[in-house]
């Protein structure tokens, strides 16, 4: 069966799960850790959703998110494709280091949120690498037991989720941590992964209130033609169209292509043999060049913005 599109609405909780790669190990030392946690804080700051919890163990990481207005996907993406660059350059490594695409799970946070934070500080545990889950580094727990510190509130944002068990937070921490710490005997639990419609965490009436809500918020389906996307680059970067038609290794040209190799994926209207057809190249080398251009996106702000803003303008002028 064929996976549903993601959801996306200012406000979703997710319980994603990162795996690496055939159940490869992505953190080798904990330099690794620090850094993945790192980008974790800086793509937190730049697309502002709320981490509510984290654990890293040694082949996998579980992350609870609420987003803002930026997609899950377009953070996610993000942060694998930094932490890979990292890995693989740290340790002469090439290709892909997390396994497909990461396990999200969109979830009911009234019935959920609470189960989903002990559950997720609970894995050390589990995995017996730890009998207490303060005595792991690695996960937001300790954050939880030391909030109100400046390191507790640089990352984690655990204030909502304490007041749900007492209004001083100094009862509240005894009281949460006594939470998780009842839920060590539970083991494995299949509930919390047993989704519906292979993406949502919640009973029949919270599947039907998203869906309801998608209905209304999701705009009309929308086509914006090659040609449009090639005029818009050529106006972006003050070239003629014809550049990216020319036969030379031009850089400019290049450049130019995966730029619009990029654009008609992110709008979904365009495929990358459509692009390398139109001007007469090689798709496996186009997909590189998109490639590149993503990694350089991650790590270049201001590429970022500018190829964005095309993006932003190409959106406002989509037609059905």
């Amino acid at each position: 069966m064929a996976r549903k599109p993601r959801v996306h609405f200012p406000g979703a909780l997710y319980h994603v799960i990162s795996r690496g790669n055939q159940r490869q190990q992505i953190f080798l030392i904990d330099a690794d850790r620090q850094r993945y946690l790192a980008l974790l804080n800086q793509y937190r700051l730049r697309y502002q959703f709320q981490l509510r919890a984290y654990a890293l163990m040694s082949n996998h990481v579980h992350l609870l998110m609420e987003v803002g207005k930026a997609p899950l996907a377009k953070i996610m993406q993000g942060l694998q494709q930094s932490y890979t660059l990292y890995f693989n350059r740290k340790y002469k490594l090439v290709g892909h280091l997390f396994q497909g695409r990461y396990k999200d799970i969109l979830c009911d946070r009234d019935s959920y949120l609470l189960e989903l934070v002990r559950y997720i500080h609970l894995n050390p545990v589990r995995s017996k690498m730890v009998s207490d889950p303060a005595q792991y580094v690695w996960s937001s727990h300790r954050d939880y037991l030391n909030s109100g510190t400046a390191k507790a509130a640089a990352m984690v944002q655990s204030e909502e989720i304490l007041q749900q068990f007492a209004a001083k937070p100094a009862v509240a921490r005894r009281k949460y941590e006594q939470f998780v710490l009842d839920g060590i005997g539970a083991g494995h639990r299949a509930e919390l992964y047993e989704v519906k419609e292979q993406r949502f965490l919640g009973n029949d009436q919270f599947v039907e209130k998203i869906n309801r809500t998608l209905d209304l918020e999701s705009p009309p389906r929308v086509r914006v033609d090659l040609r449009t996307i090639e005029h818009a680059v050529a106006r972006r970067y003050r070239h003629p169209v014809a550049v990216l038609n020319a036969r030379t290794k031009e850089r400019r040209g290049s450049f130019g292509r995966a730029v619009v190799g990029y654009l008609g994926q992110e709008l979904g209207s365009i495929r990358l043999n459509e692009v390398a057809a139109r001007y007469r190249r090689d798709q496996a080398s186009l997909s590189l060049g998109v490639k590149r251009l993503r990694e350089r996106m991650v790590r270049e702000a201001e590429l970022n913005d500018e190829v964005s803003s095309v993006l932003r303008q190409l959106r406002g002028r989509q037609t059905k």
